[in-house]
């Protein structure tokens, strides 16, 4: 019986569960902007705006799953003739991950609905375009980082995020791709419970 109880305990421990509600804050930083418009190369410069994210995360013993939600916006430039303000491009990337943990150091990967909003600007208007409806995408996310206790349960996670952008985008008749590279580094607040 003892025998029994030892196994089970040993087994709980080494499997231990738990979860967490978690809140962010990171700096983005953009590379690689570029649209390709009726067959013409663009360049697109991204501006880093402080961003904020929330999220949910099951670990049991070694491993973790999370679902977060971050919140970026962008202010955009393009490179017309001459170099035109395109507005700020809002990004809402909601990311299903899985996560190995070793200490506190974790590495992960997953995928995400990356939402946009539309772009709008004065030079916009001026060179004709008007309003830009920039579409979605689902693409993969890679990320890493190390968790600190703080007190109870709360404890505290630097993180680095990479996740590449590629979205269609459309103005009056005329179509466009706009890609990107968007990496993020920050702390996340997690309550474990």
């Amino acid at each position: 019986m003892r025998l029994l109880l030892l196994t089970l305990f040993a087994a709980s421990t080494a499997f231990a569960q738990s979860n967490s509600v978690s809140v962010s804050i990171f700096q983005p930083q953009f590379n690689g902007g570029s649209a390709v418009i009726e067959g013409e190369r663009v360049g697109v410069d991204l501006k880093a705006r402080t961003g904020f994210g929330a999220g949910l995360t099951h670990r049991t013993g070694s491993w973790s799953f999370s679902v977060d939600a971050r919140q970026l916006h962008a202010p955009a430039s393009a490179d017309f003739s001459p170099r035109a303000n395109a507005g700020t491009l809002d990004l809402t990337p909601i990311a299903a991950l899985v996560h190995y943990h070793r200490g506190p150091v974790f590495i992960g990967a997953g995928i995400a609905d990356v939402m946009t909003g539309d772009l709008h600007s004065a030079d916009l208007d001026a060179m004709g375009i008007h309003d830009v409806s920039v579409g979605d995408d689902v693409t993969y996310v890679i990320d890493g980082g190390f968790t600190l206790p703080l007190r109870g349960p709360v404890s505290v996670s630097i993180d680095g995020r990479y996740m590449p952008v590629s979205v269609d985008a459309k103005s009056s008749g005329r179509k466009a791709t706009l890609k990107f590279d968007a990496l993020t580094a920050g702390a996340t607040l997690h309550w474990n419970f």
